[in-house]
């Protein structure tokens, strides 16, 4: 027994002594890791090395004396730069710098021993002979550059006259010759999706709907009637089908005239407001007579013309500001449409911006000016019209055009539902 105990304290204090010593020995090892050349040369294992082989000794002996071994938190952690000195606090030395002092600096750049090995590429050597070696970005970290630009600002603000438009205005034209019965809307009113607008008189459509409808029931009755005479052998083949297509051309004309009666109606496709009426109830009117203009109660866009210099400067959702003269306040805005033509002759070319939120109660026709601030444009990272590719500028195009397309038929959707 006294034999046994002897035994566990020799190799207890044994695996104590390796587990120091090889603490030391790692956190030596980190400290000099810029130099790592010595390890090698007198045959011992580096820090890693050291530790697997450690911990397969650790597990051996554990096994065969059934205790644990506690290993200090921290022991082989990495130590702490934060006190450590940058180059800046090191001031240049003579003579042999064979031993030059190993130093270590934080996020930029990391020294290390003047060991003779080849620089790297991007290694700079000081006049001390301290190899300064660059720290490469982590992976996935972008480094942005500063834009560059084709054409500088002449001018950085210019101010023009813009005039609030609505997003969307609907001219409704007669589709048919005939009697206005009712119009339900005046000018400045207000309607929803959906709602009647006018009708037309169409009492005659409803005459010839009855009697289509009576002769498309008659036909029907005939061709069930045809079906058992020709299981009777009564009337042929041929006879059986002539009652069928009679009944097939009464369904189609009672769709017709249903869908004329369809037109006697005139429907809002979407919220907006009357902005000019132009007809009257009991009026005999005219196929493509305009009856009135509606606009939709979107939120406005503003229209304006700039030089067609300015496309260097300007592109689809550049910023701007619009001071309307009717309110007195400056309303936030974002170019959605560029013109596709420049006027040849007052060099000149329409743009239309889509003003932000807002809550006054704006109305199409108000006026105002207009502010287009080149430097805040560029500040945003927004290339000019003209410092686009072509590509890229088509790109743009059919993008937008695709999303306004998309717009429209969540729209269309929203409005049948």
């Amino acid at each position: 027994m006294l034999m046994k105990r002897k035994t566990f304290g020799i190799l207890l204090t044994g695996l104590i002594i390796c587990i120091f010593a090889g603490g030391g020995f790692f956190y030596v090892t980190e400290r000099q890791e810029a130099s790592k050349s010595y390890i090698p040369e007198v045959g011992l294992p580096n820090g890693k090395e050291f530790v697997e082989l450690f911990q397969e000794t650790s597990t051996y002996w554990q096994s065969k004396l059934n205790f644990s071994v506690q290993i200090p938190q921290g022991l082989f952690a990495k130590p702490d730069i934060s006190s450590w000195v940058s180059l800046q606090d090191i001031e240049p030395s003579s003579g042999n710098h064979d031993h030059a002092p190993i130093l270590h600096v934080q996020e930029l750049q990391t020294i290390t021993d003047s060991a003779p090995h080849k620089l790297a590429q991007d290694d700079q050597e000081s006049t001390d002979g301290i190899i300064v070696k660059r720290k490469e970005p982590p992976k996935g970290v972008v480094i942005s550059e500063p834009m560059s630009y084709r054409y500088d600002i002449e001018d950085e603000i210019l101010r023009v006259e813009g005039v609030l438009v609505p997003q969307k205005m609907t001219v409704i034209s007669s589709s048919r010759d005939g009697k206005i019965e009712h119009i339900y809307v005046d000018n400045g009113d207000v309607f929803q999706a959906g709602d009647i607008l006018l009708t037309y008189d169409c009492q005659n459509l409803n005459d010839e709907i009855a009697a289509i409808e009576a002769a498309e029931n008659l036909a029907k009755k005939r061709v069930k009637q045809g079906q058992e005479l020709f299981k009777l052998d009564i009337i042929s083949d041929l006879e059986q089908q002539e009652l069928k297509v009679e009944e097939q051309k009464t369904t189609a004309q009672n769709s017709t005239l249903k869908s004329q009666m369809d037109a006697c109606i005139i429907r809002a496709s979407y919220d907006g407001r009357v902005t000019n009426r132009l007809a009257n109830p009991q009026e005999y009117t005219r196929t493509d007579r305009v009856l009135m203009e509606i606009a939709s109660r979107d939120q406005l866009d503003v229209q304006f013309i700039l030089p067609s210099k300015w496309l260097r400067y300007v592109n689809i959702g550049a910023p701007l500001s619009v001071k309307v003269s009717e309110t007195g306040e400056i309303y936030q805005a974002e170019i959605t449409k560029i013109y596709g033509e420049v006027d040849p002759v007052s060099q000149s070319i329409q743009m239309s911006a889509a003003l932000k939120g807002y809550n006054d109660p704006l109305l199409p026709g108000m006026s105002g000016l207009v502010e287009v601030n080149a430097l805040k444009i560029r500040d945003q990272g927004i290339l000019g019209y003209l410092e686009t590719q072509k590509e890229q500028t088509a790109l743009q195009m059919q993008n937008n055009r695709r999303l306004s397309k998309m717009k429209q038929a969540v729209q269309t959707g929203a409005n049948d539902g």
